[in-house]
């Protein structure tokens, strides 16, 4: 009697551990991308950008986390630093240009007309900077509309930072 129930009880051990082999094995990476994005606002943008990320990503959830953010503040930081760098180029030029407009002296003292033609080129280049700032930044429908991209992308990222809090 004995020996008979050793194979079932062998059987029953088998089929249990392979139950929780299966239970308990990570759902592959893209699976994860899109359960997380389901919780998302914004699922169509979500599994748009998380889907192109690597298994080595998406298999780590502070990873994945970590690249939701990087991709929300990647969004937020594009154009407008850009136009800032500009910007903060323009002011730069202008600043030298007031440093020298205060050395200029009398008209026909010497380094007059060399001062001149340095502020000259220091205020061009200050409005070029200007001008490509602008540039930089679309029409306003548009940024309401990039604005609108980086929000999104940052509430995606909340989805996958909280995912993390919840693994404590």
């Amino acid at each position: 009697m004995a020996s008979s129930r050793q194979p079932t009880a062998v059987f029953l051990l088998v089929h249990l551990l392979l139950f929780l082999h299966v239970e308990t094995a990570a759902p592959p990476p893209a699976a994860v991308v899109r359960t997380l994005c389901k919780a998302t606002l914004y699922r169509g943008l979500c599994n748009r950008r998380m889907s192109k990320l690597p298994p080595s990503v998406t298999r780590s959830p502070t990873k994945l986390a970590g690249a939701a953010v990087g991709l929300a503040l990647g969004s937020a930081d594009g154009r407008l630093q850009d136009c800032v760098e500009n910007m903060r180029d323009c002011a730069d030029r202008l600043r030298e240009s007031v440093r020298e407009l205060a050395q200029l002296g009398r008209p026909g003292s010497p380094g007059f007309v060399f001062r001149v033609d340095n502020v000259q080129t220091w205020v061009s280049a200050a409005l070029t900077d200007a001008d490509t700032c602008l540039g930089e930044l679309p029409p306003a429908p548009a940024a309401a509309e990039k604005v609108s991209h980086a929000m999104q992308m940052t509430s995606n990222a909340l989805v996958f930072v909280n995912s993390l809090a919840a693994k404590n």
